[in-house]
C-alpha cells in the first residue's frame, strides 16, 4: 500500500496553479513506509491531493505526478509523452533534434528526454523518474518509434537523490556520433560523450539572434563549447570568429563542426581560461563587434551566488572593454539561482566599471522546447540579454 504523505495546507495554492515541489520542511507527517522514489499520496488538511514521487532524504521531498486519481503507469507515461511531442510538433514543425521531454514544464518531473534525428538520449534527475526509466525507455522505443534510446544520467543533480551517475545504451543499436542541422548549420554531436545529452539545444533561438548581428564584423565567442554560436555567427557573415574555452576536447570538436559547414579559415579556437584570455585579448588592443558570453553554471548552489555574482560581473566588465562603440554583446547565465534583476544589476555595474552606457535591445530566455511553467519559477534557469555597447 502507498505511503501517505501529509502537508501544510498553505502550500495547496502553490500546487493547484502548477508547481510540481514539496520541500522537506512542508511534510507534516508520514504515514507507512515508502522507498526513495516511490509514487505515495499527498494529502492536506485531510482530503486528498494527488500522487508524488516521495524521497524521505531529499530537500524536494515530493514531486506532485497529478492532482486527479490516474493510476501512475505505463498509461499516464505515455499521455505525457504524447502530450510533450504534440507540444513539439507544433513549434518546430519538421524539426529533427530537439528536447523532446523538459522535466517539470512538461508535468513529467525529473525526466529529461533529447531527441536526435529519431535517436532519444535520456536524463532521470529523481529516484521517481528513475525507477519509471524501464517503462519510458519502453515507450520511447515502442510509441514514439526511436531507433536507439541512450542513458545520459552524469548530471550532479542525481547526488540530491542519492543516485549514481552511468551511461550507456538502453535499447537498440546506438551511433557514437551524428550530425544534426539547426537553420542551416550543421553539427557533429557525440551521444555517449558529449556536453550532457550531446548539444544545447536551450540556446538555439538566442543563437539565431546573435548570428543576425554578426555580418561583416569581428566575433568573440567565450566559453564557445563545441562552436555553435561561433557557425553560426560565421553563417550569418562574421568576417573573423574567435572562439574561446578551457576543454581541449570541446575545442576540437568546434574545429570540427567549422569544418563540417565549410567555415575552417573564419573560424578559429583558443585554449584557455576564458577571463585570463579576455584580458590577454584586451592588453593585445583587439577589439570585436559581437562578443558572446555563454559561461557554464557559476552558482549551482545557492551558497555559490556571491562568488558567481564576482564572476559574471568581471567577464561582462572584460567584454565591454573589448567591443567597439556601438558593439553588441550578448551574454548569459544558466545559474538557476541567479535571479533576472539580480543579472540585471550585475550588467549595469559592469557597464559602469567599464565606463560604457548600455542600450538593452531584449531580454530572452530558453528555447521554446524547453517550456517554462509560470507557477514555477524554477523552469526558467536561462537568463539571456543582447545590450549595444554605446
Amino acid at each position: 500500500m502507498a505511503a501517505t504523505i501529509t502537508v501544510r495546507k498553505r502550500i495547496l495554492p502553490r500546487l493547484r496553479r502548477g508547481h510540481q515541489w514539496v520541500f522537506s520542511n512542508e511534510v507534516v507527517a508520514v504515514e507507512g513506509e515508502a522507498q526513495p522514489g516511490e509514487v505515495a499520496t499527498l494529502t492536506a488538511g485531510g482530503k486528498r491531493v494527488g500522487s508524488v514521487f516521495y524521497h524521505p532524504h531529499a530537500l524536494i521531498a515530493a514531486r506532485l505526478l497529478t492532482t486527479g486519481e490516474e493510476p501512475i503507469d505505463a498509461a499516464f507515461y505515455a499521455r505525457r509523452l504524447s502530450a510533450a511531442r504534440a507540444y513539439r510538433a507544433r513549434i518546430l514543425p519538421g524539426a529533427q533534434a530537439y528536447r523532446l521531454c523538459h522535466g517539470e514544464g512538461d508535468f513529467l518531473p525529473g525526466l529529461i528526454v533529447d531527441w536526435y534525428n529519431g535517436h532519444a538520449c535520456v536524463q532521470t534527475l529523481c529516484a521517481g523518474m528513475e525507477r519509471a526509466l524501464p517503462v519510458i525507455t519502453e515507450l520511447l522505443a515502442g510509441e514514439l518509434g526511436a531507433l536507439s534510446v541512450i542513458e545520459r544520467n552524469t548530471s550532479v543533480l542525481r547526488r540530491h537523490e542519492e543516485l549514481p551517475e552511468r551511461t550507456g545504451v538502453l535499447f537498440g543499436s546506438a551511433p557514437e556520433e551524428l550530425d544534426i542541422e539547426e537553420d542551416g548549420a550543421r553539427f557533429t554531436v557525440n551521444l555517449l560523450g558529449g556536453q550532457k545529452t550531446g548539444f544545447f539545444f536551450d540556446q538555439r533561438d538566442n543563437r539565431r539572434a546573435a548570428r543576425a548581428l554578426a555580418s561583416g564584423g569581428r566575433v568573440l565567442d567565450a566559453y564557445c563549447n563545441e562552436g555553435a554560436f561561433a557557425v553560426h555567427c560565421a553563417l550569418g557573415g562574421a568576417a573573423a570568429v574567435l572562439g574561446l574555452d578551457s576543454s581541449a576536447v570541446a575545442l576540437e570538436r568546434a574545429r570540427a563542426n567549422a569544418a563540417l559547414n565549410g567555415l575552417g579559415e573564419r573560424c578559429r579556437f583558443e585554449r584557455g581560461e576564458v577571463p585570463e584570455l579576455l584580458r590577454a585579448l584586451r592588453e593585445a588592443g583587439e577589439r570585436y563587434d559581437l562578443i558572446i558570453l555563454d559561461p557554464p553554471s557559476f552558482a549551482h548552489t545557492k551558497k555559490a551566488i556571491p562568488a558567481a555574482k564576482k564572476g559574471y560581473r568581471a567577464i561582462n566588465e572584460a567584454a565591454m572593454r573589448l567591443l567597439q562603440r556601438g558593439g553588441f554583446l550578448v551574454t548569459s547565465s544558466c545559474s538557476h539561482h541567479l535571479r533576472r534583476d539580480t543579472f540585471e544589476r550585475l550588467l549595469e555595474e559592469a557597464a559602469e566599471a567599464a565606463g560604457r552606457c548600455l542600450r538593452v535591445l531584449e531580454w530572452r530566455g530558453q528555447a521554446l522546447d524547453h517550456p517554462v511553467l509560470a507557477a514555477m519559477p524554477e523552469t526558467a534557469y536561462l537568463k539571456c540579454c543582447i545590450l549595444q555597447i554605446l
